[in-house]
Formats: structure tokens, sequence, C-alpha cells
């Protein structure tokens, strides 16, 4: 039998170019779930995002703990009101 191996590199540049093929916009959307906690879902998520490079955007929908900026530490460029309120919501 032969065994198909494809490394996680392979995966990330095949991502890349199917989004480069769309052109602007949204190239791809993936989601990452599970319905069970400490599963390591936000671990792959982020991983995943950043071995696409920076044109990805990472939205963490997590109710309870939405936690994928301590592993990221993201930098905000410009804040619409709403999203102020939230972050200074979230402490």
């Amino acid at each position: 039998m032969a065994r198909n191996r494809v490394r996680s590199s392979s995966i990330a540049e095949g991502l890349q170019g199917k989004a480069a093929k769309e052109g602007e916009g949204v190239g791809m959307i993936l989601s990452i779930a599970s319905g069970k906690g400490g599963t390591g879902k936000t671990t792959i998520a982020i991983n995943l995002a950043l071995s696409l490079g920076a044109t990805v955007q990472l939205l963490d929908c997590d109710v309870e703990e939405p936690n994928a900026h301590l592993f990221i530490h993201p930098t905000w460029t410009r804040l619409s009101p709403s999203t102020h309120r939230f972050l200074k919501w979230l402490g």
C-alpha cells in the first residue's frame, strides 16, 4: 500500500496559491470547530493563520474565552467605537 504523506508546509503553500488565484477580497474561508473544549482549536487556527502569511484574517468566535490574542499579540491600527467599547469591556 502506498501511503500519502503531506507536510503541513505543503498544505499552507497550496492554500496560499488558492487564495492568490482568487484575486482581491476573500479567497478562502477556513473554519476550525469542535463541540468539545480543550481540543486545541485556537492553537491549530493560529498556527494555520501564521503559516499562511500576513494577508490572513483570524476571527476567534469562542463565546466564553476568545483568547487568540494571547498568542499573536495583535496591533490595532484603527478602532471603531463599538470595538473600542468591546475591548474596554474585555479588560
